[in-house]
């Protein structure tokens, strides 16, 4: 059952910033929270 589904188009240049900031912060929020199920990132190009 999909609950949730987000897609997010980087702009050019500012993968290597959205990477560090589902490293260093965001991964850590949803798994306190219980949020974390299933997740993955794809790079296109």
């Amino acid at each position: 059952m999909l609950y949730e589904l987000r897609i997010y188009h980087i702009h050019p240049g500012k993968m290597q910033e959205i990477q560090a900031r589902f490293r260093d912060r965001t991964l850590q929020i949803f798994a306190k929270h219980g949020a974390l199920r299933n997740f993955i990132m794809i790079r296109n190009g």
